[in-house]
């Protein structure tokens, strides 16, 4: 560490024209007065490239250790790391961990907060989120016993926290993190009211809890108007609308769509309220002005290309098709309703493997936070156990001891390498992989393609906590596994609520269809009776659509890391679109898969979808048990597509 000359001080103060003249009165003080500080660095540092910044930068940071102030010197370099990486300048990873085990050698809790929470940020950024979560979550920690004014970091962290959780639909949780930050933080500290009242009023309404929602959706706009906020006032008088409209109270929904309408003409979001008065207006039996209302937000969204969004996809087109379907119109409106269910389908995929994956992050970074604390405890008594120890025998014991265990922990070690790669790929597959370090794609001429999805399964999650739907998933999933097992056939993966497996490979098989049909027949049973039992505890419970096709398909290992085994081909495509197709509890199959098991497994024909490059698909059901020892049902012919 070297010592500024007064010539290089000059230099720096000269060069960083924003920053205060005399640098001194900035030493000792408070993270507020550091903070305001460093930040008047940024309005000259677009000028200088990256090295040059970084010199600057590493001269303050070892001017400020000179003078002693080690916490400030801390803030200085975490300053520079966060302007480096908004310039996606490398290293700076390496250089936040190395930051943080310096704060933390020197116990300057504070600094060690400010690192932990903008290394959240950096994980985040990158979409890491497990780290991401991770950080937070210790940054709340660590900056509990701090005064919010003193350290209003606390409150960006607690409100940013909340903010991560409603991204992952987890909103029992943002809810917590969202109250706690309007307890912990004066009115006078809180920056940006309006945004952050309305964002808490849609948790509310996520969960339902529409009085509440309506409470802060009103105290949103009280503020807004006090600052003559137009937009804002027009936005949550369009939530309040829809809060209502959600509720089945129309009258009310009416004037306060109407209202932000008038405020924000020509947004997404009008053209959704125009959508929701349409629908509202259908239900009072006028339907001329809920078309008229609906094309008008169809031109909106048609002009503004805002039909790329799945969730408002879904809101107009099932509008339209409702509305048509009162003009006795049906083409349009069995074409507005299968793209409606389409992007339905869409939204649902999207939202639920949102939801898990943040749930499973939570649950993986809140056990990574209890393994470390466990690690702690453990190496504590290391320690003392140490210090109590013989030197000589003892020592002599201990290493022959761990001498030994060694050898074991090496040896189980291997075999659960071996497990796990059997748990992620087949055996031939894994035997391949061990054996020449790759493993060749493979064709295979036919096969039987199974997806499950969950319906509803959206509803039905947000009255579930996270670490109860991870678990509901998990005993269903593990169920599945069990009836796969059984019947020789392979488990692909997973993709949020839906479940996908095949037969005959990568083991060829002659019965692969019929096996298929089996484990899709114990799959339905065994959630059928999974929901009877939760409806009679009172909890929410899942329905299932299964879909089945028969093709050929290429088999093999997807990527380098993180590898895992997957098909490909239009049979995948078409076992998916059979699934999308059903209905729940039944287990819809192609004419492929039919002219299969039509001999072992009755099934009933009920119509054609249209597919993609395919023309028309002909689909059966397979009859239930109950249906089997009925009579057989007549034959349905109706055209889905």
């Amino acid at each position: 560490m070297f010592r500024l000359t007064a010539l290089s001080l000059l230099l720096l103060l000269g060069t960083l024209e924003a920053f205060p003249k005399e640098p001194d009165h900035l030493l000792y003080r408070s993270f507020k007065i550091q903070t305001a500080g460093l930040d008047s660095l940024l309005n000259v540092l677009p000028r200088l490239d990256s090295s040059e910044a970084r010199v600057q930068y590493k001269a303050l940071e070892e001017w400020a250790a000179v003078k002693g102030d080690l916490r400030f010197s801390y803030r200085i370099r975490l300053q520079m790391l966060r302007w480096l990486n908004s310039r996606q300048v490398r290293g700076v990873e390496e250089e936040l961990a190395e930051l943080l085990r310096l704060v933390e050698k020197a116990k300057l809790d504070s600094v060690r907060v400010e690192v932990l929470f903008y290394t959240a940020d950096f994980y985040w950024g990158r979409n890491q989120f497990s780290k991401a979560l991770e950080h937070y979550m210790l940054a709340y920690a660590k900056s509990a016993g701090y005064d919010a004014v003193k350290f209003p970091l606390r409150g960006e962290i607690i409100y940013t926290l909340g903010g991560r959780f409603y991204h992952f639909r987890d909103f029992q949780a943002a809810k917590k993190n969202f109250l706690e930050y309007w307890r912990t933080m004066p009115a006078a500290a809180i920056t940006g009211s309006v945004s952050k009242l309305n964002t808490l009023a849609l948790t509310f309404a996520n969960l339902q809890e529409h009085d509440s929602a309506m409470y802060y959706f009103n105290v949103a706009e009280r503020e807004a108007t006090r600052t003559n906020d137009s937009f804002w006032i027009g936005l949550i008088n369009g939530n309040k609308a829809y809060n209502y409209f959600m509720m089945g109270k129309y009258d009310e929904a009416i004037p306060l769509f109407e209202k932000e309408i008038s405020h924000n003409p020509g947004t997404a979001e009008v053209a959704n309220s125009l959508m929701n008065l349409g629908a509202i207006y259908l239900a009072k039996g006028n339907k001329e002005k809920a078309l008229a209302m609906q094309k008008e937000g169809y031109a909106i969204l048609l002009k503004a290309n805002y039909l790329k969004n799945y969730s408002v996809m879904r809101t107009a087109y099932e509008s339209l098709a409702n509305t048509y379907a009162a003009y006795r119109d049906y083409q349009k409106a069995f074409l507005f309703m299968d793209s409606a269910r389409m992007a339905q389908d869409s939204v649902n995929v999207q939202r639920n493997q949102r939801y898990i994956t943040g749930a499973q992050h939570k649950l993986e970074v809140e056990n990574h936070l209890r393994d470390l604390s466990e690690k702690e405890q453990e190496l504590s008594q290391q320690t003392q156990m140490r210090n109590w120890s013989l030197v000589g025998i003892a020592i002599m014991g201990l290493f022959m001891l761990v001498f030994f265990r060694q050898n074991r922990r090496i040896s189980k070690e291997k075999k659960r390498s071996d497990d796990l790669l059997l748990n992620i790929l087949p055996f031939e597959t894994a035997e391949e992989l061990k054996q020449t370090g790759a493993a060749k794609a493979k064709n295979y001429e036919m096969v039987t393609v199974l997806f499950t999805d969950f319906q509803d399964f959206t509803e039905a999650s947000e009255n579930m906590t996270a670490e109860e739907l991870v678990g509901e998933i998990n005993y269903c999933y593990s169920e599945f596994d069990k009836i796969l097992s059984r019947y020789g056939v392979e488990k692909i993966k997973t993709i949020g609520d839906s479940y996908m497996c095949a037969g005959g490979l990568p083991r060829e098989s002659r019965t692969h269809a019929i096996d298929v049909v089996a484990v899709a027949l114990e799959i339905a049973a065994f959630i059928e009776k999974e929901g009877e039992k939760r409806k009679a505890l009172g909890k929410s419970y899942f329905s299932m659509r299964l879909g089945i096709h028969t093709g050929p398909v290429v088999a093999g290992i997807v990527g380098i890391k993180k590898f895992a085994y997957d098909i490909w081909g239009d049979t995948v495509n078409i076992a998916s679109r059979m699934e999308s197709s059903g209905e729940p509890g039944r287990i819809n199959i192609s004419e492929t898969t039919y002219q299969l098991v039509k001999h072992r497994y009755p099934c009933s024909y009920r119509g054609e979808i249209s597919a993609k490059n395919k023309g028309k698909l002909r689909m059966y059901f397979v009859d239930l048990p109950s249906e089997q020892a009925t009579s057989p049902k007549p034959a349905v012919s109706y055209d889905l597509a």
